[in-house]
């Protein structure tokens, strides 16, 4: 539909309205016309023109019923979204019906353009009889209902395994690094069998937790999720985890990078009779000891420009690194802490020289409280006696580990012909994606809290958020590749303007598309996009059909 403007041979101007259709009889496209508009103002007609251009109109004159907006519904941020969506092939798995798979889409789309007002699905389908989400799925009538999401949510759980194989095989390449951790989300309620009360990552000790683990690329894109009870250890996930990905996935050889909380000897055992390479922090305690023993051999002044050094010790590699920030973190916090102490040992040793306190018992009582409290024991050296307290700071301990602060220690199965130190590092250092998916997933696309109660529903929850999280990491790849430094959800909002209105003319209706400006379109093009605008001509849907 269009505005045709005509002038005859005395000068009158005409304006029509024209739709356009496909003659049958004659086999070519043709025109009719559906109304004058010649008798009305100059400003209704320049009206009429831009909204059926989908131009952003301010104000609609009065034009009688020839001409109104009937409803305006989100569409911009959702037709980019759905075209990640559909890249991931899952209308081609079997266990889902057309209807089903029209279902989920919506879910996950609703779940990624507006997350917060889709974060339940029971107050998803309002949200999405208020978006275009039927017309891009190509359903008619919008009569979108919260009723077959529960069900969906149970066969997203039962077939999971299958959805993820689908999503490995499409993979264009096999990645070079596996990253694995895991978190915890609470619930509100009683969480099924999987909720249990256990530490809390999200700070809600009163709460039932479940744990979710989850392997990932080197980009940050899942691989593999499994739920967990909320009381799982994290050190016990490692060996099922790595039976997954052989199984599953049919992985067998891979470098794991894995946080120090996964380490311990059977897991370690486990991966190296399995001929998978590990890269692996040391605890602690553990990474304190090791540098204490290479204090003597380690030179500390000559550490490279990216203070990397490493070290071979019972067939073992380690790699040392220091980050500056850290150490300057480490050593105020360890100053801090010395000077709590001291202030409360220098206390109770005025009131030992003062008389106050005798007793040569008490006052070791009280030391050894203060030095438990404070945890500084391994810092001081002192000597209680009849009325008397003295104590001093361990000089040589305190310089030795100024030397390690800011420090961390890596173990890895990688030989120096796999990886150098710099390459072992910068891949410890890439655990780091993973930890941007469960923040991405609980912070941005409302994860927690949940409040299903049913085991089925849990587990599809949680898998619907990282589906979600799937479509927006591809968009921020996508963008990252073009040179467009966004993240996923602030370049969707840039376009929650573009509005796909349902105008109506002398009683025919049709679908506009509101415009968008250049720079939009401009970026749109560096991602491969093209998004409609104006009038929809055909299925928005069979456009879709054809994304690679």
């Amino acid at each position: 539909m269009f505005i045709r403007t005509l002038k005859n041979r005395t000068g009158k101007v005409y304006h029509y309205v024209l739709e356009s259709f496909f003659d049958k009889k004659k086999k070519r496209p043709a025109h009719r016309r559906v109304a004058d508009l010649t008798s009305l103002p100059q400003e209704v007609v320049k009206t009429v023109k831009d909204m059926l251009a989908g131009k952003r109109v301010e104000r609609v004159p009065d034009a009688g019923k020839l001409v109104s907006i009937r409803s305006s519904s989100l569409f911009g941020p959702l037709w980019i979204a759905s075209i990640f969506w559909f890249k991931l092939r899952l209308n081609q798995l079997p266990f889902f019906s057309r209807g089903e798979f029209m279902n989920l889409s919506a879910m996950v789309l609703g779940r990624v353009v507006d997350p917060v007002k889709c974060r339940s699905e029971l107050i998803t389908a309002e949200w999405l009889r208020r978006s275009a989400t039927d017309m891009i799925l190509g359903r008619s009538g919008n009569k979108w209902s919260r009723d077959p999401f529960y069900p969906l949510l149970t066969k997203l759980s039962e077939h999971w395994d299958e959805l993820e194989r689908h999503l490995w095989e499409g993979r264009g390449s096999r990645p070079k690094l596996y990253l694995y951790d895991i978190t915890s989300t609470y619930f509100e309620g009683r969480g099924g069998s999987f909720g249990k009360f256990s530490y809390s990552r999200d700070e809600k000790k009163s709460n039932p937790q479940v744990v979710v683990a989850l392997v990932a690329d080197e980009s940050g894109v899942p691989v593999a999720l499994r739920i967990l009870p909320g009381n799982t250890k994290d050190s016990s996930t490692v060996i099922d985890m790595a039976e997954e990905l052989k199984q599953t996935f049919g992985i067998e050889k891979a470098v794991l990078t894995m946080d120090r909380g996964m380490r311990t000897e059977a897991n370690i055992a486990y991966l190296k009779k399995n001929g998978l390479d590990y890269i692996m922090a040391l605890k602690h305690k553990e990474a304190r000891e090791h540098l204490k023993e290479q204090n003597g051999k380690l030179e500390w002044n000559l550490f490279d420009e990216r203070s990397i050094a490493e070290w071979f010790e019972d067939g073992k590699r380690y790699v040392i690194c220091r980050n500056p920030d850290a150490a300057k973190r480490d050593r105020y916090t360890r100053e801090r802490i010395i000077q709590r102490g001291e202030e409360r040992l220098e206390k109770l040793r005025r009131s030992a020289n003062s008389g106050r306190i005798k007793d040569q018992t008490k006052i070791t009582a009280r030391a050894a409280k203060i030095f438990f409290q404070t945890k500084t024991e391994r810092y001081f050296g002192w000597k209680a006696g009849k009325g008397t307290l003295d104590f001093w700071r361990k000089n040589e301990l305190l310089d030795m580990e100024e030397n390690y602060e800011g420090c961390y220690v890596i173990e890895t199965t990688l030989s120096e012909s796999d990886a150098d130190k710099i390459e072992i590092d910068s891949a410890y250092r890439n655990q780091r994606e993973i930890e941007e998916v469960f923040k991405s997933c609980k912070d941005e696309l409302h994860l927690r809290p949940n409040f299903h109660i049913r085991d089925e529903n849990i587990a599809g929850h949680i898998r619907l958020t990282f589906l979600a999280h799937m479509v927006k990491k591809r968009l921020e790849l996508a963008l990252q590749k073009s040179g467009i430094n966004e993240k996923g959800s602030t370049f969707l909002n840039r376009f929650d303007g573009i509005m796909l209105n349902e105008v109506a003319v002398a009683g025919r209706t049709v679908h506009v598309v509101t415009e968008f400006n250049e720079k939009e379109k401009k970026d749109l093009s560096k991602i491969g996009i093209t998004m409609p605008s104006g009038i929809i001509c055909g299925s928005l849907r069979k456009q879709l059909d054809f994304v690679k």
